[in-house]
């Protein structure tokens, strides 16, 4: 067999002169990210994708020639053939695709699967042969302009499964330029991120014609999300099978009621049971007979049925005894100590919704589905910056003012929460974002011109006097009126800020930190390398000047952490005992960390606030580690335990449930339980004490990806884990553990090297992640102040640029018998001034470890696993398989206590897992402390998203 690599910026041309002269004519366009590929003929075609290190284009006997693709590509691309593609105008192309799994990603497995797929005008034919799962799904838009994905469970592995979906009112369009040429049929289809995009011959095959189908009204599959066969008609839904399904919902109601009756009506001894009926009440109240589209109908049904699953469960376990305590705390006057939030002295978690005004309205529920804490954002109108400070001239003031009547629609909602005596805390954001609308009228300059940029709903210039001193009057007048609520548990400041600007105002600024670090220009320009006759010729740098360059990021991070400093100092000064929070996306510590775009310093955030607080997200879709562990928080979170080891971490807008159709519809409701659970139980496991959710009315969707409240199993699910993290806090406030093992956070190499440096970083951090250990952060601060005498190993991801101090500490580490591994032959190369260094001293040290980058995060999980047991980390509980290796995929840590191990294993995969616990000595007991129940073996099968709580007596 041939074979020919290449690189893609060569593919073009390489792939011409291999074709050989009958194919000159073939069309190939590419760009950065993708070259797309068109074989002229006509007829149908195949192709199938999986996982590979190169791409076979690969000869089939029967098929026809007309083969179109979009390949995704990395480094390089691997062709391989055994005869001409084309012959006498036959033959067919079978494609075996490498995945670019940070694309792939967002498409919920498709990886897994090897796919043969034909389109015709009114359905498309897969054959799915699953290679390690047993679910697949495909996504699309609704013509409505809903994102939806259809699941196909219960696949046969290692077997070509036939699949048909039937396309109803698909409108065909071409692309603009080719929208007045003939075409035949349809040729073939591929799954893209926005659409289902298809290929369409033309008379002249030579120039293919690339359409989409805009208006994809409806697909349905040969199977449904419960495996049974569906045939090419959907059967239909009536109001009367809803209306049983309905009366059998409120009976079971009624059974469980009287089950529990007489049991204290605060949470406690009922707490499971009563969760499960208020579930079962609420959608009892939303899926009323009336909603008569099919779509509605059906899935009321889904919703019913899974809603009498729920109380069926609630129900068996009442008649067996099986009654889970939750203790009931005091949620006022909570205070922090240890990292933890407490009442009494007795740990906290907290979990709970945040939303609007409707949070007033369903209060009651909220408690009783056994969430602790709500975060009160409000309606944009209602008691916050922009509604309340009035302008110059309103009722003949001659300032702007604090509006103490337009606050009182707030108030007035919180006292409904005291009134009704619920034992929730309560968060609370005291700014709209927004400005009032009549600022750019009296501060015309303040109107967005190019030369700032607040995203994250920051639409003003933070470092314009008169902005401050807006913001300083209405502090001055909303923390007084609420900081007496006897529920409030802490203030958070801004929502997802980012910030950049190049106003004349920061130009002056930044020349003003320039004069107070280097004192003369003349040492300015030593650095620099220019030659400025004064400070005030000195403009913003570009990044082609990297000594400027640092300058520059370390000038804007400490300007958008003084804002911050500033905002809380206001609160603070008249709530002097309030505990405050922050609310940045937590994937900016990766994604465009090292931009000035975006000027999060995450670290000042940790020293900061009094519970570190963020934004973050993680998708039921996420296969690859790194997407789940970067996008969920959890890579923030290690970080921020490293910077502030004795804070409590908050996430006060946790997204889990953003797939559509929501997971009712599309997943199996038993991994639908278990990812809800493992989602919620990794943040508190690594830090978190308190999480929000978004909460929504009663309608579906409501502007927003299926929120929890519109999916009776994954509302459930939440109120389970909640429960289940309340009755196990104790146990919960011992984790996440110190780590031994940590990975340096270069801010230098931010600056200058960020894409090299953060990638590397991540990598590196889930190599690590799946190797029973925690995994911490080391960053310059913390080397100059001393490193932890409990860290053995620092690994050193492409950190191409250190300072000469921090440097120093390194090698020093490395001579005293630490162990250093250095990631990437660059690593150390130059100092925060771009000015090379000679590494050779660490490249002759037994201690040091060199590696290169470049690597899979499991192949540094490989290298990692051997320097851990060479390093002897302490590692008293292990996962293995059965030949005695670590599991991929599989995240556990453990803690001591009482002369116990308290361990935790999740399963992250999408694939059932056998594990088996290697402990130092003899284990004796397994207790699983979620489930109260003796664990008969060592050994068992972690399911896919599964959770483990033990504690293992030796």
């Amino acid at each position: 067999m041939d074979c020919l690599t290449i690189a893609p910026a060569t593919l073009q041309g390489r792939v011409r002169r291999f074709l050989g002269p009958s194919q000159r004519r073939v069309p190939l366009l590419m760009n950065r990210t993708c070259v797309a590929l068109w074989m002229a003929a006509s007829a149908w075609w195949t192709t199938g994708v999986a996982r590979s290190e190169g791409i076979a284009l690969e000869e089939f006997e029967d098929a026809p020639a007309l083969a179109q693709w979009e390949l995704l590509l990395g480094a390089q691309a691997s062709i391989e053939t055994r005869a001409p593609y084309v012959r006498s105008g036959r033959g067919s192309l079978k494609l075996i695709l490498p995945i670019n799994r940070n694309v792939w990603d967002e498409w919920n497995g498709i990886a897994n699967y090897k796919l043969q797929v034909t389109l015709a005008p009114s359905c498309i034919s897969l054959w799915v042969f699953p290679v390690n799962t047993i679910a697949i799904s495909l996504f699309a838009w609704d013509a409505d302009g809903t994102y939806a994905d259809w699941s196909i469970p219960n696949l046969k592995m290692g077997e070509w499964n036939q699949v048909t979906c039937f396309v109803r009112d698909a409108a065909i369009s071409p692309v603009k330029e080719n929208s007045n040429r003939e075409l035949d049929d349809i040729r073939g289809i591929n799954i893209g991120e926005h659409k289902l995009t298809t290929w369409v011959g033309v008379r002249d095959p030579s120039k293919p014609v690339v359409c989409y189908i805009d208006d994809l009204r409806a697909v349905s599959f040969d199977r449904d999300v419960t495996g049974e066969s569906r045939g090419s008609k959907q059967p239909r839904v009536d109001v009367k099978a809803i209306q049983g399904k309905r009366r059998n919902v409120e009976s079971k109601c009624a059974a469980l009621r009287k089950l529990i009756a007489g049991k204290k009506k605060e949470l406690g001894e009922a707490a499971y049971g009563r969760a499960a009926l208020a579930v079962a009440e609420r959608f009892l109240r939303i899926e009323s007979p009336d909603k008569v589209s099919q779509k509605k109908l059906t899935e009321a049904r889904v919703d019913l049925d899974r809603c009498s699953l729920i109380l069926e469960e609630a129900i068996a376990d009442r008649k067996r005894g099986k009654d889970l305590k939750v203790p009931v705390r005091d949620m006022r006057n909570i205070t922090v100590r240890g990292a933890n939030f407490r009442s009494k002295d007795k740990p906290l978690m907290m979990l709970g919704p945040v939303g609007w005004s409707e949070m007033w309205e369903e209060i009651r529920g909220v408690e009783e589905l056994g969430f602790n804490v709500i975060d009160d954002e409000t309606a944009g109108t209602i008691g916050k910056f922009q509604a309340t400070m009035q302008a110059p001239g309103t009722f003949g003031v001659q300032d702007s003012f604090f509006d103490k009547e337009r606050a009182y629609p707030l108030l007035n909602g919180w006292k409904l929460l005291v009134d009704r005596g619920t034992k929730l805390a309560l968060c609370f954001n005291p700014e709209r974002w927004y400005v009032p609308a009549w600022l750019h009228q009296v501060h015309p300059e303040l109107k967005p011109d190019g030369t700032w940029r607040g995203e994250g709903f920051r639409d003003y210039p933070q470092e314009s006097p008169a902005i401050r001193n807006l913001l300083q009057k209405y502090y001055q007048g909303i923390i007084p009126l609420t900081k007496s609520s006897p529920s409030l548990l802490l203030y958070w400041l801004t929502n997802e800020p980012t910030y950049w600007s190049h106003t004349p105002r920061y130009l002056d600024l930044f020349r003003q930190h320039l004069h107070e670090k280097y004192r003369s220009v003349e040492a300015l320009n030593e650095v620099w390398r220019t030659g400025y006759g004064d400070f005030e010729r000195v403009n913003f740098p570009g990044k082609e000047n990297q000594a400027a360059w640092y300058d520059w990021n370390e000038f804007h991070f400490q300007e958008v952490s003084g804002f911050f400093a500033w905002q809380r100092s206001q609160v603070k000064s008249h709530a002097p005992g309030a505990l405050t929070s922050n609310k940045p996306i937590a994937e900016h510590l990766y994604m465009e960390a090292f931009t000035d775009a975006v000027g999060i310093d995450f670290e000042g955030q940790a020293m900061l606030y009094d519970v570190p607080g963020c934004d973050s997200s993680v998708h039921y879709s996420f296969q690859n580690p790194t997407g789940w562990l970067v996008r969920s928080g959890v890579l923030l979170y290690d970080f921020w335990k490293s910077v502030a080891p004795e804070k409590p971490l908050a996430n006060l807008e946790f997204h889990f449930l953003e797939a559509n159709p929501p997971m009712e519809y599309s997943v199996d409701r038993n991994e639908t339980m278990r990812y809800v659970q493992s989602a919620l139980w990794q943040q508190y496991l690594h830090g978190i004490r308190l999480l929000t959710f978004w909460w929504w009315r009663d309608s579906k969707n409501s502007g927003r990806y299926s929120p929890v409240t519109g999916q009776p199993t994954a509302l459930y699910a939440t109120a389970k884990a909640s429960l289940d993290l309340r009755r196990l806090a104790d146990h919960l406030s011992l984790f996440p553990p110190r780590p031994e093992v940590v990975v340096y956070y270069s801010k230098p190499s931010l600056f200058l090297n960020g894409p090299s440096h953060m990638g590397t970083l991540t990598d590196v951090y889930t190599g690590l992640f799946f190797l029973d250990n925690a995994v911490g952060f080391v960053t310059d601060k913390m080397i100059l102040e001393g490193l932890d005498k409990k860290v053995r190993t620092v690994v050193i991801p492409e950190a191409t640029h250190v300072s000469e101090e921090v440097y120093r500490v390194f090698v020093e580490f490395a001579q005293q018998g630490g162990r250093l591994v250095v990631v990437g032959s660059s690593s150390f190369g130059y100092d925060a001034t771009n000015r090379q260094r000679d590494t050779s001293e660490l490249n002759a040290m037994r201690r040091v470890r060199w590696t290169e980058t470049g690597r899979s995060a499991q192949e540094y999980w490989r290298t990692f696993h051997n320097l851990l047991k060479e390093d002897r980390v302490r590692r008293p509980i292990q996962i293995t398989d059965a030949r005695g290796q670590p599991v991929w995929e599989i995240e556990s840590r453990t803690v001591e206590r009482g002369g116990k191990y308290v361990t935790y294993l999740i399963n992250m995969s999408r694939t059932p897992k056998k594990v088996f616990l290697k402990a130092n000595g003899p284990v004796c007991r397994i207790v699983d402390l979620i489930a109260e129940a003796l664990v008969p073996y060592s050994s068992f099968v972690m399911q896919p998203f599964e959770v483990k709580f033990l504690e293992i007596t030796q």
